[in-house]
């Protein structure tokens, strides 16, 4: 049990993490960030929809963990 619980952890917010990757960002930090595809396309919205259902199936995924039972002992 306490391997499933930690894989829900794991995967919810490997989960989320991509969700958030696909919801349009300002780029401040790197100056040839605009240069990529993906990273164009993602700053005018077209993978918005997508991102937010990875982010709510992330959290769900997390909020799961927290139903199995089982102590998170080491």
């Amino acid at each position: 049990m306490n391997n499933l619980k930690t894989g829900l952890r794991i995967g919810g917010i490997l989960i989320a993490v991509i969700g958030l990757m696909f919801l349009p960002t300002r780029n401040f930090v790197f100056d040839k960030g605009d240069l990529s595809a993906f990273h164009n396309w993602s700053d005018v919205g077209a993978f918005a929809r997508t991102g937010i259902a990875l982010l709510v199936a992330g959290l769900v995924v997390f909020g799961l963990s927290f139903l199995v039972r089982g102590e998170m002992t080491d």
